[in-house]
């Protein structure tokens, strides 16, 4: 009888473990998506400074920078259409040294 108590009292402590360790690694999920969470906004706040500012030397590296977010929140469809917009930006800005060059 004794050893049935024991036996009982081991499962129930290492489900209560389980239980506890499930929850510290969904704790820690939550806790990186709300950092990249902030860390996009971050870089949308900065992206709509620099837009309104005209000065888009770090407009780029925002860009870039957001595409890698969403990689790594495996929304790779987002991550495709910001890096896309970084090739726009670095295709209009050859495009617009080479028209000062032919001047």
């Amino acid at each position: 009888v004794g050893t049935t108590g024991v036996k009982e009292e081991i499962t129930l402590t290492t489900d209560t473990d389980s239980v506890h360790a499930e929850g510290a690694v969904e704790a820690n999920e939550n806790f990186h998506q709300k950092e990249q969470k902030q860390t996009l906004q971050s870089l949308f706040s900065l992206l709509r400074e620099e837009v309104e500012q005209v000065d888009s030397k770090i407009l780029p590296l925002c860009l870039h920078q957001i595409a890698e977010t969403y990689f790594q929140e495996e929304d790779y469809e987002k991550a495709m259409k910001f890096i896309q917009l970084e090739r726009l930006y670095h295709e209009q800005l050859l495009a617009n040294l080479s028209s000062i060059q032919d001047q």
